[in-house]
């Protein structure tokens, strides 16, 4: 199995963790690390997250999954017959769909 992390969903955690870095380097290696758990829960069951209904037919098969602990930070994947896609790491008060282009 794989996790194949797209590069809008690299840049969307490395702002993110910048962003809780400059505040407490700590946290940011919990956080950091909390989501990591959650890409290798979800690239051994890639069906747990729920579906999201998405109009972007690239996008087919949209899941998401809350980070756990921090439910504040949602992911964003497709799944695949050998892993995950990372589309999205995002803070899960943003307009979801303005990110997707559904809007």
């Amino acid at each position: 199995m794989s996790v194949t992390i797209r590069p809008q969903a690299a840049t969307e955690l490395a702002e993110l963790l910048s962003d809780i870095k400059a505040r407490s380097r700590q946290a940011a290696a919990k956080v950091e690390q909390q989501i990591e758990r959650t890409f290798d829960l979800l690239d051994a069951h890639p069906l747990l997250g729920t579906v999201y209904p998405t109009a972007n037919p690239q996008l087919a098969g949209l899941r998401y999954k809350v980070v756990s602990r921090y439910p504040q930070f949602v992911i964003l994947y497709t799944p695949r017959v050998d892993g995950i896609d990372v589309w999205h790491v995002v803070r899960g008060r943003r307009n979801i769909a303005v990110i997707l282009g559904d809007e």
